[in-house]
């Protein structure tokens, strides 16, 4: 799990970013700040972007979101159990449940 501070086109495209990410078999990014029309694939990774349906129209960029990426092997396991927004999302993994939750200090 990590916050990565918007998942950017250029965090997407910069080699030492996805390198690391593809160590894992399931990588949760909070704070992704994506979007409806976001790319945020990675390849050999099935990608759950859970993002905020709303913004504040002062807003100039998304806030929130969660990006999940689960290893294509292990995806057959998984089932998105519930979404909150953006803000809580719950994964069941075979017999394991793995909550994802980003809680704002403000």
């Amino acid at each position: 799990m990590w916050n990565c501070n918007g998942l950017t086109d250029r965090k997407c495209a910069d080699s030492n970013f996805t390198n690391l990410l593809t160590e894992y078999n399931c990588i949760v990014l909070l704070e992704s700040w994506t979007c409806k029309m976001s790319k945020s694939e990675l390849d050999g990774y099935h990608c759950f972007n859970l993002y905020r349906k709303y913004r504040h129209r002062k807003a100039r960029r998304n806030s929130g979101g969660i990006v999940v990426y689960v290893r294509n092997e292990y995806t057959n396991g998984i089932t998105l159990v519930r979404n909150n927004h953006a803000t809580t999302v719950w994964f069941k993994f075979d017999k394991i449940y793995l909550c994802c939750c980003c809680v704002s200090m403000e």
